[in-house]
């Protein structure tokens, strides 16, 4: 009769070594708990675990759409990208929520944020911190620029407010996602 060494055996053949404590085990066995910081560290471990690297393939996108490179969703929640060509832009308006950044790839964009109005050509980096209004428009011709946002999840306020029919409902649109249209 052969011995069974039964710590040998706990570690399902599906399950790598070293997965054994892994912060997703420790939640289903009941270690943690819903206290503070820890509990957010942890469920962003796990988001962590199951993200994968991807790669976006010119000319296509995800979820459907060929102008998003990244979503809340691809990206755990850290950012959103979109690859997108601005004219006349948006009113001025403020996020209470994500700071937007952009990169111009082709053309130039006018920014304004908070007091301070800049342009900015093809190979530039904008960054616009939440909480300040701003507004950026395309000077000249079309200007192409990657649009990053973070944390993410705008692909959401995006779909919404492009589909909605009334001022009125655009306006508990951007409430709802803490960016609204001000004046000055």
């Amino acid at each position: 009769m052969r011995h069974v060494n039964h710590r040998e055996t706990r570690r399902p053949a599906h399950r790598p070594a070293g997965t054994r404590n892994s912060p997703a085990l420790r939640i289903l066995r009941g270690y943690e708990t819903a206290a503070g910081t820890r509990l957010r560290r942890v469920i962003m471990d796990l988001v962590t675990e199951f993200l994968t690297g991807y790669v976006v393939p010119a000319g296509t996108g995800v979820a459907g759409d060929p102008g998003l490179k990244a979503s809340r969703r691809s990206t755990g929640g850290a950012l959103s990208v979109f690859e997108t060509s601005i004219e006349a832009g948006p009113p001025l308006h403020v996020h209470d929520r994500e700071d937007e950044c952009f990169y111009i790839l082709d053309g130039e964009l006018s920014v304004r944020c908070g007091g301070e109005v800049f342009d900015a050509g093809a190979g530039s980096f904008v960054f616009l911190p939440r909480g300040r209004p701003h507004r950026f428009w395309a000077p000249a011709r079309p200007a192409r620029l990657l649009l990053i946002v973070a944390p993410g999840g705008i692909e959401d306020y995006f779909a919404e407010i492009n589909s909605a029919s009334t001022d009125d409902e655009r306006h508990r649109i951007g409430e709802r996602f803490g960016i609204r249209v001000v004046t000055g």
